[in-house]
């Protein structure tokens, strides 16, 4: 075909050969033959012609090979010059140049450490890093410049022989050798060709060797501390830094890799730490299948088959190119939509993080076949970028014929538009547009601009979420094929590394080619085209090596299917792994939205199947959690290999990754490693446990069982002072509803009435959120007021004299200020007249009175982590005498009934625990009793009950309500229920509680003597949003309550329970519930009444306190109660129970079960139940009878489409 070309170039007339050939013709036909010297001339003639044509080929290619010689050969530049160079060098090395590298080089040095280690070495780190007064010497034979394209090239030596360097390294050292060791490089010899490429008219320049240098260097080792080995050579570490030396030269500044160096006009003297890049991926042009994997199998396979290359190129060619490009810039990775055709345009912007001054952002080309598992790779291209000191940015990569391509930024915000070709021969070019946002600085400043993008553009911000689908992916890597052996000897120790967003998995290590795994690893499947990253590596001593990646696609994935597939490694030449990927869908899963302030709660339970790091054959293993920069440790069990700790560790949830190191504890040597894992928190629902146990990474067997909540408060459970979220979510709210009111405009206009009356329920719930948002804010007020009064009585009770007054300036308030309270919410304590000051001094004297006779002398006191104090006082000193009832009452340890009938709880439900159980517990003969503080004694505890009449439909108050089921009408000795334990959400100044009640009625028929136990959330009694145990009693029909111990009467004998101490841990929607087993029983013995819970005697009523229950109750009930203040006439949105009505059943509502009553036989019977409640739409309940027993389920939202 070239022939033919040259012909029609160079012979014109050959065109007019086909009119004389048909002259010809015709003159043979009807004058004289000639055919028999035709085929003669034209042999003859296109041997002439072909001959010239091969001679002009061999004068082209000896034309261009000499113009190369001549481009690329000068004239050695004089020594003399090279002599003031390296003088120069002399002079600015020590100040300016030495610093400059050191700093960049130690950073990359500490990188390569991370990373690259002997197995011998535990940890080593980076103590010193100096390149010394000693420069090296450049161009000792002279200089030689070049030019490739328009491109100038300096080529010049490279020698840098010195002993005047020190980088100190302190190492850690593994098993056999145990303890600490300091390995310093003292000399460094480096030996080169080097390139240097002016870039950007002079304003900075590229630089790199041609080849790998000779490299040498020279090593000392010293002590390392008081267990640290004998300044003694540690074998293998001379090799070991010399290869990792030798790799990290070649992995950034041998050809075609190349570092920049900026001469900026105008120096900042500022240091960059991290950037924000928007990266658009324009489109690409003259894309080609020839560098894929597959096309290279693909035309294998042909060739094998007999056919000819131009047929497998037909083949390829049949179906249309499908591309998409992954863009890389350090750990972080986005890709773009699948785009058809050999020049595609896709037009993505991601929001790139940069973590330093200089950075590679690598482009990916991946061909996509639809219903496969697998993205081809067919090429890749980069671009590096750094920051210039004078503020500018520089961005260079690599051209056609190893060209270069730089683009400069002057500041933040300009766009920068480059057009890169893929590595390779004739694989296209990719055009990308580059926009650096912001440069952060160690001091804490940035540059920035006003740079938008336009609201057609997407970004994938690096701290966004990505969206979970609610479904589980399994993944299990089952075997591999012919897996690259590094070794010469063929020996392969081959893991995998499976990505699936930022959920990353390690299997164990194998052995040979072809190895087998069968590992399965759990994901979260995530929308919007995510795939499955698969990276295979060999284990060596030195460091590990990839052996092949691989992309895998994970759309169209359908439930309960199974897919078995062979994924072939991509960057090499053999390899081949095979996954099993199943798909299950989550249940009760919601898929995260967005990020909320929290925390997490981590419960380390136990570990099981350790490794035995003792000689004894045990281990006294102990977990060191890393989450962030926080670091925590939980208590160490001695000699065992199935450690039990039960510790509760709690984190601020800010997204930081959760790492556990499970240790085996020495007493003279150092801690070993026995094992790690990584736990995967930060999709898991909000509120909801996850209960796993994790295999351990990096050992041969062990693993963890853990669980995690993230715990985040909800809108009316919130107790601090922060209002700030809740007034951007209510502006949001605010701008939808006028979004809202624009869009009722147009729809009244098309006069569209389903779109209004749609609207019009969307702004209703608009206006309910809103609402809520308000009550929130009202509450986290009202908490707010209540921490200042607290303040504010310190400081008053600190102050030497009631009478004193404060030296600050302050406005007089007036004689209206004449409590505490009001005084502390002014914000002055000073200054009153003084009858204001009369009246604070008796208030406060009275607070102090009734403090000291609350607050018993304690043997012990107890901080528990919420808060709350916890005194040992002993059985003698408790509250209960206070009572004018009780002297010289005879204290009673345990019933006289028996305790058997109260059975355990079922498998799989949880002993009664409160939370300062967890910080200690209170010696034999006192009981805990949570300590009064002033502001309990500010709080009311005298609330309006409600109560039923015989008939159970009239109620003393309407502003109660509840759902309850009861039993009236005989004589009742004792009630018991297994009752869940929930966290409901609760508005100010009201309270949701679950109770067992027993009730005792007049010759009236109203109730007079009533007991009641269970939980309750009531943040004006508590002062908090959280679940606490309580009981109560009255004996003058609730015209005073008395709860817990705030007043004389109940007899404590539990060391275990604190009355009103905080219940942990809850319910969480959709799992096993948390319950606790209550009951009240008389003891016909003495006529007391026992409280028990899960078969421990708490304390009891004695009988002396009621006049009616001494003969037994008339009235049991079991179920919900609430306290609705109807706020703005509207129903309120506190939770009863679960906050779910009864309909939802198990784990969703709140539930009630193995309910009995003792009847005067002293008989457990079944209770036949009557079910009420006071607004069924709000809240309801329903009981259940069956084999297993009678049971409630009760509960409900409050305020809902049905209930305002």
């Amino acid at each position: 075909m070239e022939f033919l070309n040259f012909l029609v170039a160079e012979k014109h007339f050959v065109l007019c050969l086909v009119p004389l050939v048909f002259l010809l013709w015709a003159f043979e036909r009807w004058v004289v033959s000639i055919s028999n010297w035709v085929p003669l001339i034209v042999a003859v003639w296109s041997t002439l012609q072909y001959s010239s044509y091969q001679r002009r080929v061999l004068e082209d290619d000896l034309d261009r090979k000499w113009k190369r010689v001549i481009q690329r050969t000068s004239t050695v530049t004089p020594l003399e010059q090279c002599e003031w160079l390296n003088k120069l060098l002399i002079e600015i090395w020590p100040r300016y140049m030495n610093p400059k590298f050191s700093a960049k080089f130690s950073s990359v040095v500490e990188k390569r450490l991370k990373h690259k280690r002997p197995k011998f070495i535990e940890k080593i780190e980076l103590q010193d890093f100096s390149l010394g007064s000693c420069p090296p010497n450049l161009g000792l034979h002279g200089i030689r410049w070049s030019a490739s394209s328009d491109q100038q090239i300096m080529r010049l030596g490279f020698d840098w022989d010195t002993n005047d360097i020190s980088i100190m390294l302190f190492a850690k050292l593994a098993k056999p050798l145990r303890g600490t060791a300091r390995i310093v490089i003292n000399s460094l010899r480096i030996k080169g060709d080097l390139l240097l490429m002016p870039i950007l008219d002079g304003r900075a320049f590229l630089y790199s060797f041609v080849a790998a240098p000779e490299a040498k260097i020279g090593i000392a080792f010293g002590t390392g501390g008081s267990q640290s080995l004998p300044a003694t050579e540690l074998p293998g570490v001379s090799p070991w830094l010399v290869k990792l030396l030798t790799e990290t030269l070649v992995k950034t500044m041998v050809e075609p890799r190349r570092r920049c160096f900026s001469l900026p006009a105008v120096p900042l003297s500022k240091q960059a730490v991290g950037g924000i890049i928007y990266v658009t991926v324009i489109s690409a042009n003259k894309l080609s299948r020839s560098g894929s994997r597959m096309s290279g199998a693909m035309s294998s396979k042909f060739q094998q088959n007999g056919s000819s290359n131009g047929s497998a190129k037909r083949l390829l060619d049949e179906g249309e190119l499908q591309t998409l490009v992954e863009v890389e810039l350090e750990e972080l990775s986005r890709r773009t939509n699948v785009k058809t055709g050999s020049s595609p345009k896709w037009g993505s912007t991601f929001n790139m993080v940069l973590h330093d001054e200089a950075g590679v952002l690598r482009f990916h080309l991946y061909e996509y076949t639809p219903n496969g598992v697998q993205y081809d790779h067919i090429a890749s291209c980069e671009i590096k970028l750094k920051y210039v000191s004078d503020g500018s940015t520089t961005f260079w990569a690599i051209g056609n014929d190893s060209g270069v391509i730089a683009k400069l930024a002057e500041s933040c915000g300009k766009e920068v538009e480059m057009v890169v070709p893929f590595e390779g021969d004739n694989l296209g070019e990719l055009t990308v547009r580059l926009v650096l946002k912001e440069w952060q600085f160690s001091d804490g400043s940035c540059t920035s601009n006003n740079f938008h993008l336009s609201p057609q553009q997407s970004l994938y911000g690096a701290s966004n979420f990505l969206p979970t689908t609610g479904r589980k992916i399994l993944i299990n890597v089952v075997e591999g094929k012919d897996l690259v052996a590094k070794e010469k000897s063929g020996k392969c120790n081959p893991y995998v590394k499976l990505q699936y967003g930022k959920a990353l998995h390690r299997t164990n290590t194998a052995f040979g080619s072809n190895p087998t795994w069968n590992e399965q690893f759990e994901f979260d499947e995530i929308g919007g085209g995510e795939y499955l990253k698969v990276r295979c590596f060999h284990e060596e001593t030195f460091g590990d090596d990839s052996i092949g990646s691989a992309r895998v696609n994970l759309e169209g994935l359908e439930e309960g299917s199974s897919r078995d597939v062979w994924v072939p490694l991509e960057k090499v030449n053999t390899g081949d792994l095979r996954l099993r990927v199943d798909v299950v869908k989550a249940d009760n899963f919601e898929g995260l939205k967005g990020s909320q302030n929290g925390w997490i709660e981590l419960v380390l339970i136990e570990a099981r199947d350790l490794i035995a790091a003792d000689l004894r054959g045990t281990s006294d293993p102990f977990v060191k959690v890393h989450y962030g920069n926080i670091k925590k440790s939980t208590k160490v069990m001695n000699k065992t290999l199935s450690p039990q700790w039960h510790q509760t560790l709690e984190f601020p949830d800010d997204g930081s990754s959760l790492v556990l190191h499970v240790k085996d504890h020495n007493n003279l040597l150092p801690t070993s490693n026995i094992g790690d894992c990584v736990v995967e928190y930060q999709r898991l629902p909000p509120n909801q446990m996850a209960d796993k146990w994790i295999p351990l990474q990096g050992v041969k067997r062990g693993e963890i069982h853990i669980q995690i909540t993230r715990k985040v408060p909800e809108l009316e459970r919130k107790t601090t002072g922060d209002s700030q979220p809740s007034l951007t979510k209510a502006h949001q709210i605010s701008a939808q509803m006028k979004q809202m009111m624009t869009k009722f405009q147009s729809l009244i206009e098309d006069a569209n009435l389903e779109g209004l009356s749609a609207s019009l329920s969307e702004l209703e719930s608009l206006e309910d959120m809103q609402e809520e948002y308000m009550i929130q804010l009202e509450t986290e007020q009202s908490l707010l007021i209540n921490k200042i009064t607290e303040l504010g009585q310190e400081m008053f009770d600190t102050s030497p004299s009631p009478s004193r007054k404060s030296s600050g300036n302050c406005h007089r308030p007036g004689k209206e200020l004449q409590t505490v309270e009001a005084a502390v919410v002014v914000g002055c304590l000073g200054e009153v007249d003084d009858g204001g000051t009369d009246a604070i001094s008796r208030q406060n004297k009275e607070i102090f009175n009734q403090l000291k006779h609350l607050n018993k002398p304690y043997v012990k006191s107890i901080k528990s982590s919420d808060g709350d104090i916890i005194d040992c006082v002993k059985f003698t000193d408790q509250p209960a005498f206070d009572h004018p009832l009780l002297k010289n009452h005879t204290i009673k340890f345990s019933p006289t009934f028996d305790l058997e009938w109260e059975q355990r709880k079922q498998t799989g439900e949880e002993p009664i625990t409160q939370l300062w159980q967890l910080s200690g517990s209170c010696p034999d003969g006192t009981v805990p009793i949570k300590r009064t503080k002033k502001s309990d004694v500010l709080k009311e505890f005298s609330f309006i009950e409600t109560n039923l009449s015989t008939n159970g439909k009239q109620f003393s108050q309407v502003a109660y309500e509840e759902a309850v089921a009861y039993v009236h009408g005989g004589k009742y000795f004792g009630a018991k229920g297994n009752m869940d334990v929930w966290n409901p959400r609760v508005q100010k100044d009201e309270l949701s509680k679950s109770i067992i009640s027993i009730s005792a009625s007049n010759n009236a028929n109203k109730i007079v003597d009533s007991i009641e136990v269970g939980w309750h959330v009531n943040p004006r009694m508590n002062g908090d949003f959280e679940t606490r145990d309580f009981h109560a009693w009255t004996n003058n029909g609730f015209k005073t309550v008395c709860y817990n111990l705030q007043c004389g009467g109940f007899v404590q004998v539990s060391k275990k329970v604190a009355a009103g101490g905080v219940s942990t841990p809850y319910s969480t929607y959709g799992t096993a519930p948390i319950s606790m087993n209550l009951t009240i029983k008389q003891d016909r013995v003495t006529g007391d009444w026992w409280f028990i819970a899960d078969k421990e005697p708490v304390g009891y009523w004695p009988k002396k306190l009621f006049n009616h229950l001494q003969k037994g109750a008339s009235m049991v009930t079991w179920g919900g109660r609430i306290k609705n203040n109807n706020y703005n006439s509207k129903h309120t949105i506190t939770q009863m129970g679960s906050g779910h009505f009864s309909n939802e059943g198990y784990g969703k509502a709140n539930l009630i079960n193995n309910m009995f009553i003792v009847d005067e036989h002293n008989k457990a019977q079944r209770p036949l139940l009557v079910d009420h409640m006071t607004h069924d739409k709000c809240y309801d309940v329903k009981h259940v009878s069956d084999s297993s027993g009678i049971s409630i389920y009760f509960g409900g939202p409050g305020r809902n489409k049905k209930c305002r």
